[in-house]
């Protein structure tokens, strides 16, 4: 009985190995491209690449790129505003558009003017606070970036005025970054704007 027993699990497991390598008969109706449910098990998932990625939107991007200091940073509804300063320490840079990764409608200066020549700026004085201020001419407009606080409120954004026309104003959305003020204005010989500036 024991000899008839073990014959007849040797037998089962034969034929239980055998049906797993039947081979399946190809469907008629399947595409002719498309892999078998067996191939499909054995493929790994293509991992995602970077190429062709979608730059990161507004309120996840970057203010600069990683080799530069943020200097300002503003996320507002039209997208970002920031000003980098460079590796060396030499240059600042403003920049204005979406998200970092795509060409930015603004860039300021564009070439190797110093920040002296190129940027102006000025301290503010509130009851209970202070500010700065961040000014430049480009493309007969003048930006003015800005942070301030005060007692009850705590402000920053850029002011975008053009000759005879009403000025844009885009507040920051959330907290902003800023260095702004007399250290930044000595660091790079930042001269002082005689218009002043009034936080709006």
């Amino acid at each position: 009985m024991k000899a008839l027993a073990a014959s007849l699990s040797l037998l089962l497991l034969a034929a239980c190995s055998d049906a797993d390598r039947a081979a399946t008969p190809p469907s008629t109706t399947a595409d002719p491209g498309a892999a078998s449910p067996s191939d499909a098990r054995t493929t790994p998932a293509a991992s995602l690449g970077t190429a062709g990625a979608a730059a990161p939107a507004p309120e996840t991007a970057p203010f600069c790129p990683d080799d530069e200091t943020v200097v300002f940073g503003c996320r507002h509804a039209a997208g970002v505003d920031a000003l980098c300063g460079s590796p060396d320490g030499a240059r600042i840079t403003y920049r204005s558009g979406a998200a970092q990764g795509a060409a930015p409608p603004a860039v300021y200066p564009f070439d190797d003017t110093a920040p002296s020549h190129a940027f102006r700026g000025g301290t503010l004085v509130y009851s209970g606070g202070g500010g700065a201020f961040l000014r430049f001419d480009h493309q007969g407009q003048v930006h003015t970036l800005y942070t301030g606080i005060g007692r009850g409120w705590d402000k920053a954004g850029v002011v975008i005025a053009s000759t005879g026309g009403a000025a844009v104003e885009r507040s920051c959305d959330g907290d902003a970054v800023s260095q702004i003020g007399p250290a930044l204005f000595t660091q790079y010989g930042i001269p002082t704007d005689p218009e002043g500036f009034e936080i709006p």
